[in-house]
């Protein structure tokens, strides 16, 4: 029996794989929803609601990368096991400065 190399299957199987994440984009992301809340703090325009709606969003991103992570594993993608985890946080992220955004048009927040 020998072995032969099909590259036709070889390009099936990385087509399916999804894109690294953009960490560089992901930092500067988190760079700027710290920023934003750091300087309302300092405003004095911090409310008790935004405060709370911090620590709700970072448990909430918690529980679904956790199960996004545990959905990815029972349905037998392991390998997209990680990058379902850090989509959740980068959805939430994301979610978080657009909303900061439109609340404050005069900080300026990175784009690309």
């Amino acid at each position: 029996m020998r072995f032969r190399l099909r590259p036709h299957a070889v390009f099936k199987l990385l087509r399916r794989r999804k894109r690294a994440p953009n960490l560089w984009k992901f930092g500067l992301d988190v760079g700027d929803v710290i920023a934003a809340r750091t300087m309302l703090a300092m405003a004095g325009k911090l409310n008790p609601a935004e405060a709370h709606r911090m620590v709700e969003e970072k448990r909430s991103a918690l529980v679904r990368a956790q199960l996004a992570s545990a959905n990815a594993i029972v349905s037998g993608r392991s390998g997209s096991a990680a990058h379902d985890y850090f989509d959740a946080y980068r959805r939430a992220v994301k979610s978080n400065r657009k909303r900061l955004r439109r609340r404050s048009r005069r900080w300026p927040l990175f784009r690309f």
